[in-house]
């Protein structure tokens, strides 16, 4: 079997003063593949001065933040990976199906195909935009946030197999019923019914399912524990929202197509605002066979 060790993590663009912390982290963490949301190309080109015969591959620039230079997503493999193609397109642009008509953003997503051991595979990078705002202008952002999550489908519905690790700007486990329970049955509702049915339906959409999820339904102690400290999720905290009143969120999550065995998987929320981002890493140990 051919292992790999996946993370993904938004690096925060707005936090640019801890880099020396961050890449000390990722450098702790000893990653073949890591995806990247939040980075600027000054941070881009920062990066590959740190990680030598790496490669990065990034999102175009504004991505639509209120920072300069900045990129949605973006891919760093370390060296040693084979990487067969870069320039894959990603389907989400103008120039999509989706239409050109409040385009989704093309630097929301990156991918590549690689190949370590002889296996050959696709790894991407995906961040959403949120929705946040009030009337026209939250239903601009919903509708390209929806694009963005139907194009994403779309694309990894043809490619396989493929490891995505995404913030996905979404309640994953907190949105998916009315009562706010991960463990019940999903109840879908709002803005968030399309992109619940991402996560929750997976293998009959697109065939790619939740890591985590995998990994608990095969770990069924690990579950029984967590629903007993958290009744009403989440099932692990990778962002916190809310200011005065908190809420734990798992926002930021790596899928896998069906097939692909998680060994271990880890949210490092606390080492990653140790760091100086304020969403936790992913980081994923996978076969791939």
């Amino acid at each position: 079997m051919t292992s790999l060790r996946f993370v993904t993590w938004n690096f925060n663009l707005f936090n640019p003063d801890r880099f020396e912390d961050k890449v000390a982290l990722l450098e702790r963490l000893q990653p073949d593949v890591v995806a990247l949301q939040e980075i600027t190309s000054d941070v881009a080109a920062q990066l590959l001065q740190r990680f030598l015969g790496s490669t990065l591959i990034q999102g175009l620039a504004n991505s639509g933040w209120k920072a300069p230079k900045a990129n949605g997503a973006a891919l760093l493999l370390r060296e040693g990976i084979q990487i067969l193609d870069s320039s894959i397109p990603a389907l989400i642009g103008p120039e999509s199906s989706l239409g050109a008509d409040d385009a989704v953003p093309e630097q929301t997503f990156v991918a590549a195909k690689i190949a370590i051991g002889g296996t050959e595979f696709f790894v991407a990078s995906a961040h959403p935009m949120n929705a946040a705002g009030n009337g026209a202008e939250r239903e601009r952002k919903v509708s390209r946030k929806l694009k963005t999550y139907a194009a994403i489908e779309q694309w990894v519905g043809v490619n396989k197999p493929v490891v995505l690790g995404m913030d996905a700007n979404a309640w994953i486990d907190t949105g998916s019923s009315q009562s706010g329970s991960p463990f019940d049955a999903p109840e879908f509702y709002g803005d968030q019914q399309e992109i619940m049915h991402f996560f929750l339906d997976g293998p009959v959409r697109h065939g790619m399912v939740d890591a985590f999820r995998s990994w608990l339904n095969a770990h069924p102690e690990e579950l029984a524990a967590i629903k007993l400290r958290r009744p009403k999720g989440p099932l692990a905290t990778t962002y916190v929202r809310g200011g005065n009143y908190p809420v734990a969120d798992r926002f930021d999550v790596v899928m896998i197509s069906e097939g692909l065995t998680v060994t271990s998987i880890e949210h490092g929320y606390e080492d990653s605002l140790a760091a100086g981002s304020d969403h936790g890493y992913v980081c994923c140990d996978l076969e791939l066979g």
